[in-house]
């Protein structure tokens, strides 16, 4: 057997011996020590990229291990028994606050990304009535009187229509800042265009936006299923 003269390891071969001593010694230089040389350092490099594979492989055994093991669990009963949300009826009154800047960005681009840019600086991460997880299943889930439920097309269906009438509320200040010209004048071309942006009547349209509102959501709240080792969840 071969020993380390600095930790009296025990090595088979001259080989390992040598690349454990090359460790070794490196962790007790001193700063004002000489350097490892280049070999050295490509020994190091060797062993941290060797080392780095082999815990990657456990982690995945562990996670593997992890999700066979864990305790299934309906997702709806869970949050019912261990989070409580913000009503989604007090939230849609309180919490939907559209901007100057929201409708510039309706005005300046489309419908789609003012709703996109206003839901994310609405939608926290806490106090919200939204939960929703990763998985190849998209589910929304929303806390109303006291119960969490799965979201439903008329659930949505009022989110868009309180944002729309946040957006129609703040379009009237906008139109209160403009001169009778830029209103009413040969000049008034850009006030039809942005008015015409923000009246979404279109049954398609509004279609579109339901599915859009409801997957911005998921993006903004949804939580890795991975980062809930306890539970393996039905969705």
């Amino acid at each position: 057997m071969k020993y380390c003269p600095h930790c009296s390891n025990q090595y088979k071969t001259n080989q390992t011996l040598y690349r454990h001593m090359i460790i070794c010694q490196i962790k007790d230089l001193d700063a004002g020590e000489l350097m490892p040389t280049p070999r050295e350092m490509w020994v190091v490099l060797q062993k941290m990229y060797m080392e780095n594979e082999k815990l990657k492989k456990k982690v995945k055994k562990l996670e593997l291990v992890v999700n066979k093991d864990v305790r299934k669990l309906d997702m709806l009963d869970w949050l019912n028994q261990n989070d409580k949300g913000v009503d989604i009826n007090i939230w849609l009154k309180t919490n939907i606050a559209v901007t100057m800047a929201d409708l510039h960005i309706i005005f300046n681009s489309d419908y789609a990304r003012g709703l996109s840019n206003i839901l994310a600086n609405n939608v926290g991460e806490e106090n919200n009535p939204f939960r929703a997880f990763s998985h190849k299943i998209k589910q929304l889930y929303i806390y109303e009187k006291n119960t969490w439920k799965k979201c439903k097309k008329t659930d949505v269906v009022k989110i868009f229509d309180r944002l729309s009438l946040n957006i129609l509320k703040m379009s009237k200040e906008y139109d209160n800042s403009l001169s009778r010209g830029e209103k009413f004048g040969a000049d008034n071309m850009r006030s039809l265009k942005n008015c015409d942006k923000i009246m979404v009547v279109d049954t398609n349209k509004k279609e579109r936006y339901y599915k859009f509102v409801e997957s911005t959501i998921i993006d903004l709240t949804k939580t890795n299923l991975n980062d809930m080792a306890k539970f393996k969840f039905y969705l």
